[in-house]
C-alpha cells in the first residue's frame, strides 16, 4: 500500500476532463504523485492508452471491490424510506456508477485526495 495518491473517476466519455485534471496534477502538485483512476464503466480505451502514457497512473482493477461497494450502493438505497414507497421515485443517477468512488476507502492509498473528473488540482495538497 502507498502512503498518499489521488483518486479519480472516469471513464472514455470524459477523457478529455481526466486528461486535463491529470495535466494539472502534474503542474500543479507533482510530476510523480501515484493516480489511480477508478473505473466508471467498461468504457476504457481511451483511458487506458493514456494510462500507459503516464508512469504515475493506474487504472484500480479490483473488480470484486468494485462490486461490493455497488451492492453496497443499492441495499443503501433499498432502505431509503422513499425507495420503499414507489421504486419509480429513484433519482436519475441512480443506476450510474457514481458510488464507485468510495472504493477510494478500500484501495491502495494509505491516505488520498478524489478530484472528480471534471475538476483541475490548482494549488499543491500538502495544506
Amino acid at each position: 500500500m502507498e502512503f498518499f495518491g489521488v483518486y479519480t473517476l472516469a471513464n472514455d466519455v470524459v477523457y478529455d476532463q481526466l486528461v486535463a485534471l491529470l495535466n494539472s496534477i502534474e503542474v500543479n502538485i507533482s510530476l510523480d504523485i501515484p493516480i489511480c483512476i477508478i473505473p466508471y464503466d467498461q468504457r476504457l480505451g481511451r483511458v487506458r492508452q493514456e494510462i500507459n502514457s503516464r508512469k504515475n497512473v493506474t487504472l484500480y482493477d479490483d473488480w470484486e471491490v468494485i462490486q461490493r461497494w455497488e451492492e453496497f450502493a443499492h441495499q443503501v438505497w433499498a432502505a431509503h424510506p422513499r425507495e420503499m414507497k414507489n421504486k419509480a421515485s429513484r433519482p436519475t443517477w441512480y443506476n450510474g456508477h457514481l458510488q464507485r468512488k468510495f472504493v477510494s476507502f478500500e484501495g491502495i492509498f494509505e491516505q488520498f485526495v478524489f478530484y472528480d473528473c471534471d475538476s483541475l488540482a490548482m494549488k499543491p495538497v500538502k495544506d
